[in-house]
Parts: C-alpha cells; structure tokens; sequence
C-alpha cells in the first residue's frame, strides 16, 4: 500500500514539475515564434518589393545587380535572425527535456497522461501525442 502511495506521489510531484517548467518556457516560446514569423513577414515583403524593383530594372535594361546590394544584406539579416530564433527554439526544447528526464512518457494522472513536449493531456496508453505528433514511449 505504502509503494502505491509513494508511487502516485511520486506521479504528482512529476507532473507538477513538467506544468512547472512547462508554464514557465511558454511564454518565452510564444514570444520567440512571434518574432520568428514577424520576421518571415518581412522578409517575404522585402523580397517581393525586391523581385519588382529588379524585374523593372532589368526591364530597363540595366544588368547591374549592385544597386541591390543592402535589400541583399537586408533580406540576409532576416535569415540570420530567423535561424538564430528556431536555434533558441531547439536550445528551450533540449533544456526541457533535461529537466523532464529526456522525454519520456509523463506519468499517468486521472486517467491521463502528459505530452512532454506540448503538455497535452492524453489517454493512457497512447502511442503518440495528438496534438504535436510527440512519440510518448
């Protein structure tokens, strides 16, 4: 009885820290896709403007790709900021999983399991996570 005790404390005290740490990147998460679709906003904005103003140019007759050489640098600076927001993504992802115990399945809880990655309570036994395609074995 005392090992079934200590067995659904011990199942609290982890989903507990998994809502924990959880909670708290979330918002942080939240922000850095924000930024990261902002980003691709713009970008794609700036390369539209850019395909059209090139495509005038050479219209013009005008070979000379030069003058376009800051909305390149521009256009690459996205990139750049881009890649190194999906690379802080992957760094809270790895963080996570450290403090979780390296994505293993959540304990059962209710009649329920947790997704280590997105946090979504799922029935137990399943396979995978519904909500973010996350193995759970």
């Amino acid at each position: 009885m005392a090992n079934m005790f200590d067995s659904f404390k011990d199942s609290i005290n982890k989903g507990v820290a998994t809502v924990s740490v959880k909670s708290g990147s979330l918002k942080e998460k939240t922000l850095i896709k924000t930024a990261i679709s902002n980003a691709q906003k713009q970008m794609a904005s700036e390369l539209n403007d850019l395909g059209v103003r090139f495509y005038n140019t050479w219209k013009a007759g005008s070979a000379s790709v030069d003058i376009f050489t800051e909305d390149f640098q521009r256009i690459q600076g996205y990139e750049k900021e881009i890649e190194g927001l999906k690379e802080r993504l992957e760094q809270m992802k790895e963080e996570e999983e450290k403090l979780l115990g390296g994505g293993q399945k959540a304990p059962a809880a209710g009649g329920s399991v947790f997704c280590t990655n997105c946090g979504k309570a799922l029935p137990v036994g399943s396979r995978f996570c519904d909500e973010c395609g996350t193995p759970l074995s």
